[in-house]
C-alpha cells in the first residue's frame, strides 16, 4: 500500500509539475506565462498574467509537494482548488469530453483527494 501511494503521488505530482512548467516557463511546448496569461484574459480572468501565475504556481507547488510527500493534505487542497476552477471553465465553455475536457480535470482532483485521505 505504501509503495502504491508513493507511485501514484510521484507520477501524478510530476505530471502536474510538468504541466505547470508549460504555463510558467514555456517548457515542453507550452506557451509560457505571456501566452497563458493571454488565454486567461480571453476567458475572463483579468489580469490574465496574475491568474496564470497563480494557477501555475499552485500546480507546480502542489505537484512537487505531492511528489515528495510534503504537507500532502495542503498540497492536495491546492491541486483540488486549481482543478475545480479549470473544470468550471470547461463546463462553462461546454468542453466536457476529450483530452482537454472536464474529465481530465476531474480525474486530477480525484487522485489528489484520494492521496490526501490515504496519507
Amino acid at each position: 500500500m505504501e509503495i502504491g501511494l508513493l507511485l501514484i503521488r510521484a507520477v501524478f505530482g510530476l505530471a502536474l509539475a510538468a504541466h505547470a512548467a508549460q504555463k510558467l516557463f514555456g517548457a515542453f511546448g507550452g506557451h509560457g506565462i505571456a501566452g497563458t496569461g493571454g488565454f486567461f484574459e480571453a476567458i475572463g480572468f483579468r489580469p490574465g498574467r496574475l491568474f496564470a501565475t497563480m494557477a501555475g504556481l499552485g500546480e507546480l507547488g502542489g505537484g512537487l509537494a505531492l511528489t515528495i510527500g510534503l504537507l500532502t493534505p495542503l498540497a492536495s487542497a491546492v491541486v483540488i482548488a486549481t482543478m475545480l476552477v479549470a473544470a468550471s471553465v470547461h463546463v462553462a465553455s461546454n468542453r466536457v469530453r476529450g483530452s482537454r475536457g472536464i474529465a481530465r480535470r476531474s480525474a486530477r482532483a480525484s487522485i489528489s483527494s484520494s492521496t490526501s485521505v490515504s496519507s
